[in-house]
């Protein structure tokens, strides 16, 4: 991109006097496309189910799903990469038209590495998660918000039900039970 706005092509065109050929016209300056934030599955009961963060570009590539009942389980949603740095979470519940779900989603396991999260909402059971650069002003995760955790035992895809959080978990809201495997 030049700096009077104009991409490569028209000027490159505008030169070889090509006055009557098709031009591509650059819609915006910038070259890559906007990062998508959500992406929908249909559940294990037949609900469907919108995972979304607040920035990174989201692909089902981010999503380990495995085959399961009348849709996928979530086993993985894979946030490791250093464009999630920060991200809030949403994974949200819609009863489809069939009526056949439960309205919420078990999840196996959020892994974030060493990235901090902000704020973290899953509608349904989360099996572990794995979140924290440990540092010692921002919180690894800046709150987390459930149904249940561990419910499910590792039934979701979770390995274990050991998460890790490296830092502070600026807040908990355990709405249903929590059942977690303890490291000591």
């Amino acid at each position: 991109m030049h700096k009077d706005g104009r991409c490569n092509l028209t000027k490159i065109m505008d030169r070889l006097s090509l006055k009557s050929a098709v031009r591509i016209e650059p819609l915006e300056a910038r070259v890559a496309p906007a990062a998508v934030v959500a992406v929908t599955y249909t559940d294990v009961d037949g609900d469907l189910v919108k995972v979304s963060v607040s920035h990174g570009s989201l692909t089902l590539g981010n999503l380990t799903l495995v085959n399961s009942g009348l849709g996928q389980q979530l086993t993985m949603l894979d946030l490791s990469n250093s464009a999630f740095a920060g991200a809030a979470v949403t994974i949200t519940v819609s009863k489809t038209a069939k009526g056949t779900g439960d309205g919420l989603v078990n999840v196996g396991e959020i892994f974030a590495g060493t990235n901090d999260l902000g704020d973290v909402t899953v509608k349904g059971d989360l099996g572990m998660i794995f979140a924290g650069s440990g540092s010692s002003t921002v919180p690894a995760v800046k709150s987390l918000q459930v149904n249940s955790i561990g419910a499910f035992g590792v039934t979701t895809g979770a390995s274990s039900l050991q998460s890790g959080i490296t830092g502070d978990l600026g807040a908990l809201k355990v709405t249903g039970n929590l059942a977690m495997e303890s490291s000591m």
